[in-house]
């Protein structure tokens, strides 16, 4: 019988093609292309994202949980 391999999940895979990195609300409702207000919408319906009242960047953790749950700005 042949060997099995075992693929090692201990490092996180980038499974995103946009880098996570902070960005401000703004960028990322034009990235999404859609109107601030209606950003701020989504941002509602995003669980756990932990978002200060007046916060304007997000983290790289806060982006990662955006593209979790909207998916990635073409």
């Amino acid at each position: 019988m042949g060997q099995v391999s075992r693929l090692s999940l201990s490092v996180p895979l980038n499974i995103y093609r946009m880098k996570t990195k902070a960005y401000s609300k703004t960028e990322l409702a034009r990235m999404y292309n859609v109107h601030y207000d209606t950003f701020k919408k989504w941002l509602k319906g995003v669980p756990d994202l932990d978002l200060k009242p007046t916060q304007r960047i997000l983290t790289p953790k806060q982006v990662e949980k955006i593209f979790n749950h909207i998916g990635e700005p073409d």
